[in-house]
Parts: C-alpha cells; structure tokens; sequence
C-alpha cells in the first residue's frame, strides 16, 4: 500500500518536527518557553513516555517535563538524525547528548532519577501525530529509561 503526502505536508512536518527540537534544549525563560510550546503544541496534546510509564496532557506539562528535563541535564543539546513523514506526522530519531548532572524531581518531591554525573549520547525514537493545522496532538516517546547510560550507535558491540 501506497500512502501519498503532499510537498506542502512533508514540509509542515518538517519545519513542526524541527521547530520543537530544537526549541526544547533552547536557554529560554519560561515565558518564551511555554511560548514556543503554545505555537507548536494543540493545547491537549498528550506526551506518552514509554520508559517512564507517563502520559502528560496539555501545555503546562509539556512546560514541566522541559523545565525538570533540562535542570537534570546539564549541558544538552540533541541532534536530528532522522525524520520520516507519515499520514499523520512523522518518525523521529534523535541523538541526546549531554550530562546527567541533577536529580529529576517530580512536583509531589519525589525523586525519578538520581544525576549521575555521566555524560551521554543516546538514540531516541519518537512517533509524533501533526494535525493539519500544524500543531503536535499526541508524542509517543520511546527511549531508554536511563539514558545517562547511552552511547553512540558507533561504539555498539557488533555481532555477526
């Protein structure tokens, strides 16, 4: 079966996938972060994390899950390695690079993940749903729990 996109689509898609990667290590406020999150999210999106077994609903928790994201992880930056347009949005692959230095808090205080202090590079696999406005409705995340334990795809143990 053959699914057609449009150029006018792939292109949304891109320019959406591109925006919100590269926004989301950005040093911004939070002003201009939730912003930027306005502009590229539907205002009920849903974030479903796969490692963490979480599912964040709207604005303020995509606000949130930045927020305590970037204080554990210092510095970061993550890098596109792949986007594939679907019907419906596209296949995402990044590579996160950086420092597992802080704790992540939850807001009731409790701790997920102690800092490690270990630097990190780890593939990261993302479906994320686009709707026709141009707006993400719905993120599954799929990646390592703890990706302070990631490393390069070039330093994998090949087996034949």
């Amino acid at each position: 079966m053959s699914i057609q996109i449009s150029e006018a689509r792939i292109a949304q898609i891109k320019e959406v996938i591109t925006n919100w990667c590269d926004n989301f290590s950005k040093s911004l406020s939070e002003a201009e972060a939730l912003e930027e999150i306005q502009r590229d999210f539907d205002p009920q999106v849903e974030w479903y994390d796969h490692g963490f077994y979480i599912c964040r609903v709207g604005h303020n928790a995509v606000l949130g899950l930045r927020k305590s994201f970037l204080h554990c992880n210092q510095p970061f930056r993550s890098e596109i390695k792949s986007i594939l347009p679907t019907a419906d949005g596209a296949a995402v692959e990044q590579l996160w690079i950086g420092r597992c230095t802080n704790d992540i808090v939850r807001p009731d205080g409790s701790v997920v993940m102690r800092g490690s202090g270990k630097e990190f590079k780890s593939h990261v696999g993302f479906f994320v749903k686009i709707s026709e406005a141009g707006k993400i409705t719905r993120i599954d995340e799929y990646d390592h729990r703890y990706w302070d334990e990631g490393v390069h795809e070039s330093s994998y143990k090949r087996m034949t």
